[in-house]
């Protein structure tokens, strides 16, 4: 292995002074109907740099609709839905249904829908409650 001591550093010094250039000219940017141009502020006229059509792509294809083509949307069974492109084409894709959950307590309900018993009871009170009455709101207060 050699010994790093063997390679002398040589220390240049450096002055940014000996490196600057003359100030250059500002450059305008103009995106004209057919290209983008530039010129030197104050320049009378600007060069083309790039064709816009160069930078344009093609034009891309739409959907016209979303089907479900088959399948009937039950849980558990896989329907497939067909995409109708606007130059005709189409493709399919598979969404699996999921289950239905269980459902839910029945809500308080009077003869008109609004006869509920609404009763104001501590937290402590509430807990001690087995089963708590399922037509009654109770609203824990204190």
């Amino acid at each position: 292995m050699a010994d790093i001591n063997a390679f002398p550093i040589k220390t240049i010094p450096f002055n940014p002074a000996d490196f600057a250039g003359v100030d250059g000219k500002e450059v305008e940017l103009y995106v004209s109907p057919t290209h983008i141009q530039w010129r030197y502020v104050g320049d009378a006229s600007y060069i083309d740099l790039v064709p816009l059509s160069d930078l344009t792509g093609t034009t891309g294809v739409g959907i016209t609709s979303v089907v479900r083509t088959s399948g009937t949307g039950a849980a558990g069974t896989t329907d497939t839905y067909t995409i109708t492109f606007d130059d005709a084409s189409t493709t399919t894709f598979d969404v699996l249904n999921g289950p239905i959950g269980p459902e839910g307590p029945i809500g308080l309900t009077g003869a008109d829908g609004t006869d509920a018993v609404w009763t104001e009871i501590t937290q402590a009170d509430y807990d001690a409650l087995s089963p708590p009455n399922a037509s009654t709101l109770y609203v824990i207060v204190g």
